[in-house]
C-alpha cells in the first residue's frame, strides 16, 4: 500500500529504478547492452525492433 507509506515506497522505487537511469544516462548505445533494457526497447533509429510489434 504505497499510499500508506509514501516515504518507504518512494525509497523502494528509487532503489529499483536508479540503476537503469544510470545506464540510460550513459547513452542508448551503452544502455542496450543490458539485456533487460534491450528486451524492452520498442523502436531504435526509426525502426520497430521489438518482436511483438513487427
Amino acid at each position: 500500500m504505497p499510499g500508506a507509506y509514501p516515504r518507504s515506497s518512494t525509497i523502494a522505487l528509487t532503489n529499483v529504478t536508479l540503476p537503469y537511469i544510470k545506464k540510460l544516462a550513459k547513452g542508448i548505445e551503452e544502455a542496450i547492452r543490458d539485456p533487460s533494457i534491450k528486451s524492452s526497447l520498442n523502436t531504435y533509429m526509426g525502426e520497430l525492433v521489438h518482436p511483438s510489434l513487427k
